[in-house]
C-alpha cells in the first residue's frame, strides 16, 4: 500500500490532549472526562458536585470568555445608578410643581389683596339726598338721567312716577365709569354717557324715567343692572332690585346686592 494512500487524520484528533496529560498540567482538573470533537473543539465536562457548597459549572468551550462576579457587579451598579437618577429627576419635577403652585397661590392672594384695597362698593337708597326748594321739584342737578322706553312707536304709554336713586360709595376705592345697562333686561337710553367717578364716602344721584306700553313690563319685583370699574380697570356688575306699587305706579323700595367681578 502506497504511503500517500493512507487516510489523513485531523491533527486536532491525533494530537488531542488526554485526561492524564491535563491532570499533570492542572492538578485541579483530575477526575474530569474529556471528549474529542472535530468541529467545535475540546469541551470540558464537569460532573455534578458531590460536596454541598460547590457551584455547578456548565459546559463551556475552551477559549470562550466566562462572565465572572465582577461583570455582574458592574451591571448591578449601572442599574442602581439608573434607578437613583430616575428618582432624583422625579423628585425635582415634584418640587418644581409644588414651587410653581405656591407661586401661583401667592400671586392670587396678592391680586385679591390689591383688588380688595381699592374695591368700590355702591349702596343704593331710594330718593335724592339733595332736592330743590319744594319737595318733588326736579330742578335740582342730578348726576345721571336714565330713560327706559321699551316701545318707542307706541302711542298710548303708561308712565311710572319719576324716581331717584342715590348711590353712596361705601367701599375702599373709587367707582369709575358707572353706567346703568338695563331695567328688566330692557336696554336704557341715557342723556349722559356715565358717571365718571364716585369717590369713597361720596354719593351720586340718578333720575329714572320709565315709560311702559303694557303693564306686564313692570312687575312687583324688578331689577336694574349697573356696571362700573375700579382704578385698575377691574369691572363690577351689580344688580339693584326694586319693588313697584302697581296700584299707583310708584317705586316703594330698593334692595342692596353685592357686585360680581
Amino acid at each position: 500500500m502506497d504511503h500517500d494512500d493512507k487516510p489523513k487524520k485531523s491533527n486536532h484528533v491525533e494530537y488531542a490532549p488526554t485526561a492524564m496529560g491535563l491532570s499533570a498540567v492542572a492538578p485541579g482538573l483530575s477526575g474530569t472526562k474529556w471528549r474529542r470533537t472535530k468541529a467545535r473543539g475540546l469541551r470540558l465536562k464537569v460532573p455534578w458536585p458531590s460536596v454541598i457548597g460547590r457551584r455547578y459549572t456548565p459546559y463551556r468551550a475552551l477559549g470562550q470568555p466566562i462572565r465572572g462576579h465582577g461583570q455582574n457587579n458592574m451591571k448591578g451598579t449601572k442599574i442602581l445608578e439608573q434607578k437613583i437618577l430616575f428618582y432624583a429627576q422625579l423628585i425635582i419635577v415634584i418640587l418644581t410643581f409644588i414651587q410653581s403652585w405656591q407661586n401661583r397661590q401667592t400671586l392670587k392672594e396678592m391680586k385679591a389683596s390689591r383688588t380688595e384695597s381699592v374695591s368700590p362698593l355702591l349702596f343704593p337708597e331710594l330718593g335724592a339726598k339733595i332736592k330743590g326748594v319744594f319737595d318733588g321739584d326736579t330742578s335740582y342737578k342730578f348726576d345721571l338721567k336714565v330713560d327706559v322706553d321699551p316701545s318707542l312707536k307706541a302711542e298710548k304709554k303708561i308712565e311710572l312716577t319719576p324716581f331717584d336713586i342715590t348711590l353712596t360709595n361705601i367701599g375702599k376705592g373709587p367707582a369709575c365709569n358707572l353706567i346703568v345697562r338695563e331695567v328688566n333686561k330692557c336696554p336704557v337710553l341715557q342723556s349722559e354717557k356715565s358717571i365718571r367717578i364716585i369717590k369713597p364716602e361720596e354719593f351720586k344721584q340718578i333720575q329714572f324715567s320709565i315709560h311702559l306700553e303694557k303693564e306686564d313690563f313692570i312687575k312687583e319685583f324688578n331689577t336694574m343692572k349697573i356696571t362700573y370699574e375700579d382704578i385698575y380697570g377691574e369691572k363690577y356688575e351689580q344688580d339693584l332690585d326694586f319693588e313697584v306699587d302697581r296700584a299707583f305706579y310708584q317705586v316703594k323700595r330698593i334692595h342692596f346686592n353685592r357686585p360680581k367681578h
